[in-house]
């Protein structure tokens, strides 16, 4: 097969991209490790906000805010706050979760 299929998850949602196997080195050895967190570091923000000492200490200041990697409170972006993106969200997880036969 000369084509290879990747799938990449965009903040914009699930894409796949064709990745002609002459171009598969380039993409895993130069563009995934400039462009995503390898797990084992992008786990460390997660972790923080479940168990994070810092977080116990200081519920108010953590409590519904946005976390950067690793651990860096931030700001929301304008996108997050849309409300009419949060409701399309939520039917489509519904729809989802119905599909697959979670929910």
């Amino acid at each position: 097969m000369l084509i290879h299929a990747v799938n990449i998850i965009f903040s914009e949602g699930a894409r796949t991209l064709a990745v002609p196997w002459f171009l598969r080195p380039v993409y895993r050895f130069l563009i995934v490790p400039l462009t995503f967190v390898p797990v084992d570091k992008g786990v460390h923000t997660s972790l923080f906000a479940a168990a994070g000492k810092k977080v116990k200490e200081e519920p108010e200041n953590y409590r519904g805010a946005f976390l950067d990697p690793v651990a860096q409170l931030s700001k929301p972006s304008d996108d997050s706050l849309r409300e009419d993106l949060a409701d399309d969200l939520w039917k489509l997880t519904e729809q989802v979760l119905k599909d697959s036969r979670v929910f």
